[in-house]
C-alpha cells in the first residue's frame, strides 16, 4: 500500500483506471496492481483489502505458497505473515481453496497432540467446525488412515490435494501450503471508485 497526500482534483487527474482512490483524513491511497481491493458503491464506502500476493474470498485473504515446507515450518511462516494455515469451515471455502490447488498443500489441521483428535491451528476441533472433506476409498480404509510405512510416527498433519479432498500425511514432508488472514476493512466517507 502506497500512501500519497494529494488534493481531490490531483487524484482525479492522475489515477489510472482500475485502481481505487481513498480519502482517509486527507490521504489518498494508490494500490499496487497486485493487491486486491473491493469497494461497495455507497455513500459510506467499505473496502476490503488483501496484501500483495493474497486472494480475497468472503471475509478472508488467502495466500497459496509456491515454496515447499514441512507442516510446522508452514504454520510458522503463516504466523510470521500475520495469519495462520487455512481453516476450512464451509463447502464454499473448500471449493475456493480447491480451485487454487494443482499440487498437495498443507492446511491447518493436525492430530499431533492426540491421535485421532483432529484440531485446527486455532485449537478448534474438527467436530466443532462441522465440515470434513476426507478422501473416501471404496473397499479400503478412508482417510485419515495414519499410515506408518514411510514415517513410523504416523500421519498427523492434513493436506489438501488436487482431488479436492483431505489426506493425512507425515508432518515432515515438504509441501506447498495455504495461509489465511483477516481482510483489512477500510471505511471511507464520500469517496469515488474507479472500475
Amino acid at each position: 500500500l502506497v500512501l500519497h497526500q494529494w488534493s481531490q482534483d490531483a487524484a482525479h487527474r492522475t489515477l489510472p483506471t482500475g485502481r481505487c482512490w481513498l480519502d482517509v483524513f486527507g490521504w489518498w491511497t494508490i494500490l499496487s496492481p497486485a493487491a486486491t481491493l473491493r469497494c461497495l458503491k455507497t455513500p459510506c464506502q467499505k473496502c476490503a483489502l488483501c496484501g500483495e500476493g493474497w486472494r480475497l474470498f468472503g471475509v478472508k485473504c488467502y495466500n497459496f505458497s509456491t515454496d515447499k515446507l514441512n507442516w510446522t515450518m508452514s504454520r510458522d511462516y503463516c504466523a510470521e505473515k500475520g495469519g495462520h494455515l487455512v481453516i476450512i469451515t464451509s463447502q464454499a471455502e473448500q471449493d475456493f481453496v480447491s480451485s487454487g490447488v494443482h499440487d498437495n498443500y498443507w492446511i491447518g489441521l493436525n492430530d499431533l497432540e492426540t491421535e485421532g483428535k483432529w484440531m485446527w491451528v486455532n485449537n478448534q476441533t474438527l467436530t466443532e467446525t462441522g465440515v470434513t472433506f476426507w478422501y473416501e476409498r471404496h473397499g479400503q480404509p478412508n482417510e485419515p488412515d495414519n499410515w506408518t510405512e514411510e514415517d513410523p510416527s504416523g500421519e498427523n498433519c492434513a493436506k489438501l490435494d488436487y482431488s479436492d479432498k483431505w489426506f493425512d500425511a507425515s508432518c515432515r514432508e515438504r509441501k506447498k501450503f495455504i495461509c489465511e488472514n483477516a481482510i483489512i476493512l477500510i471505511v471511507i466517507h464520500s469517496i469515488g471508485y474507479y472500475v
